[in-house]
């Protein structure tokens, strides 16, 4: 009686998959149980809809695990066979889970805080550069009020209000601010600050050395005297090198170098490290944001190869709510049959976060938006794994989720 029910062509793979009598009326029964499913759940009490749960998970499992419901993986799964398909796996033990290590870091969510506190004053309110490398972020951000300028465009601005962004800027922004009578919303993160200060007070420490060595050395040829001992330490220090660790060009690294009248060296790797010059004092520090073992790999070559007559200082200056998400996030990714990785184009952490994930579990994919999910990433698979970088907001992860939820035929 049920048969001419699958007569028509769109229901061929199903006819395919399931050849007697027996199989397509245990499918069908599964149809009929799915949809009473859906009506129980939302008439039953907490205790009924546990039990008729269990009961119907059960069963479900046992279709799932036989030849009953297998469909060609090998071709494109769409219409009514792939999403029901979808929804008997999904009310049989489909996770979606969020990653909750994900999502903004302490900066981050510091910086858009207080453009959220001065768009709230409805004032025009500017700011240098994207506040976060995710683009949905930025446009919840415009749609609110704030205009996003470059430093070309700093130039021509003048009274007016402008947020500098967590990277943080170097000394010639606040010079030009000054002089432009730009009102500055400094949202630099505590962290960045504080390594600028500190590359800051290296390179001044140098810059007063090389002055007392000049002025010694203008000294000692008025005496007729020679010392080479006593300028030792001034010619270590003014030799010295210091090096940044970091992404030539990205915003945090520029305000570093900023901090060196653009003198510091950038190393982008431990391969970097090797067109240093040994033979001089070496000062190294981090972007911080950049991967602990790379930065390890480099201290340990610079050790390795340092003059003996030269020293070499390094500052492990990574902040650790970035880098703790490293490991976690690895183990959060092998946990999951797929893992969604939501992170904007722009995002340097990003893709090293997400290369953890890929390496962990090839199944990883990255998106920017809800909109790119493919369902075919989702086949076959019972936990799905939603994370991000530090410049990911939650509610779009949330989104991700929901998205999901649709694409299986499960959103209530």
């Amino acid at each position: 009686m049920l048969l001419p029910l699958l007569s028509n062509k769109s229901n061929k793979r199903i006819r395919e998959a399931l050849p007697d009598r027996k199989k397509i009326n245990a499918f069908l029964f599964c149809i009929v149980l799915a949809y009473s499913y859906l009506d129980i759940r939302r008439a039953t009490s907490s205790l009924e809809k546990a039990q008729i749960n269990l009961a119907f998970c059960s069963l479900i499992r046992t279709l799932t695990s036989s030849k009953v419901l297998s469909l060609d993986n090998k071709k494109k799964n769409s219409g009514f066979p792939f999403v029901l398909f979808s929804l008997i796996r999904t009310f049989a033990g489909m996770n979606i889970e969020i990653d909750q290590g994900s999502g903004f870091c302490f900066g981050v969510t510091r910086a858009i805080g207080k453009a959220e506190e001065e768009l709230s004053k409805e004032e025009q309110l500017y700011c240098l550069g994207d506040i976060v490398h995710n683009g949905k972020e930025c446009d919840r951000l415009q749609q609110m009020g704030l205009v996003t300028i470059n430093h070309e465009q700093l130039r021509d601005i003048r009274d007016a209000k402008v947020l500098l962004r967590a990277h943080g800027e170097p000394p010639s922004t606040y010079a030009l601010a000054r002089e432009r009578h730009i009102n500055l919303i400094d949202a630099t993160c505590p962290v960045v600050l504080h390594l600028q200060e500190r590359i800051k007070k290296e390179y001044e420490e140098k810059v007063k050395s090389e002055e007392l060595r000049v002025k010694n050395k203008s000294n000692q040829s008025k005496d007729g005297t020679n010392s080479d001992s006593s300028l030792f330490t001034l010619h270590s220090s003014l030799d010295k090198q210091i090096v940044i660790f970091g992404k030539r060009g990205h915003a945090e690294v520029i305000g570093l170098v900023g901090q060196t009248e653009e003198t510091a060296i950038v190393i982008e790797s431990a391969e970097d490290a090797g067109k240093l010059d040994f033979n001089r004092d070496i000062s190294l520090y981090s972007q911080t944001t950049m991967p602990l073992d790379e930065f390890r790999k480099i201290v340990d070559y610079v050790q390795q190869h340092i003059s003996p007559e030269a020293t070499f200082t390094y500052y492990d200056t990574i902040c650790r709510q970035v880098a703790n998400r490293m490991p976690n996030i690895r183990g959060f990714a092998l946990k999951h049959d797929v893992v969604l990785f939501v992170c904007g184009k722009k995002s340097s952490n990003g893709r090293v976060l997400f290369n953890e994930c890929k390496e962990a579990n090839p199944r990883s994919y990255m998106i920017d938006t809800a909109s790119e999910i493919d369902v075919r990433w989702l086949q076959g698979c019972e936990s799905i794994g939603i994370c991000g970088a530090t410049s990911t907001p939650k509610w779009l992860m949330e989104e991700c989720k929901v998205r999901i939820e649709e694409l299986l035929g499960c959103h209530e």
